[in-house]
């Protein structure tokens, strides 16, 4: 099945609008003196609603089909397969850095995130944003619209990296950490091609 056709100019703009929500919230927020996580909660959401709500409204004039047909139902070993890539490119990361290590290469640490919070009241909060709401929106974005474009385009190999490079680029991941940053890059880029082979094979971004 081929993909919907999709103008750049309707991506340009999700972006445009969801980074410019974000960016009034965190000032807004900043304004009112709240903590750091909850201004970056409130930016994260602020971006990702605003992706989802644009497409589900560019998706009435165009053929892009609304959300439950991008995200429907798969066979439970396919999900099941998707949950244990994720964790397998971890344990591949980990073991990237510890060989690099052995061979003398010098693994700088990247620290967490420092809008994310260790205190309990701000746990339910971060997992909402975090591993729901914005991952929801990226999928969407980045294996949704994104792609789509992309395969209209280039071929579909090269569609699906050149996808999963603006996704790595895309997740704050600093270069400057040395050997730690492009390791940490390429397992963003792997998870990208990744994730996109599963939504090419179960023609659903659910996985």
């Amino acid at each position: 099945m081929p993909p919907p056709r999709i103008r750049f100019s309707k991506i340009a703009w999700l972006f445009v609008l969801g980074f410019g929500a974000q960016i009034v919230i965190f000032l807004i927020f900043r304004a009112f003196g709240a903590s750091n996580t909850a201004t970056a909660m409130a930016s994260i959401a602020a971006n990702a609603l605003c992706w989802i709500a644009g497409y589900e409204w560019f998706s009435f004039d165009s053929d892009w089909g609304g959300l439950s047909s991008r995200f429907r139902t798969v066979p439970t070993k396919v999900l099941v397969v998707s949950a244990a890539c994720p964790f397998a490119l971890m344990l591949l990361l980990a073991a990237t850095f510890e060989v690099l290590t052995r061979f003398g290469v010098q693994m700088q640490e990247i620290p967490a995130p420092s809008y994310l919070s260790a205190a309990p009241f701000d746990l339910p909060l971060e997992m909402l944003v975090v591993v729901l709401v914005g991952p929801f929106a990226e999928e969407l974005m980045f294996r949704g619209l994104l792609l789509d474009w992309l395969r209209q385009t280039m071929p579909l190999w090269a569609a699906v990296l050149f996808g999963a490079l603006v996704f790595g680029l895309l997740h704050g991941i600093s270069l400057r950490s040395g050997a730690a940053g492009w390791a940490q890059f390429g397992y963003r880029v792997i998870l990208g091609v990744v994730a996109s082979l599963l939504v090419l094979r179960s023609k659903s971004l659910l996985p």
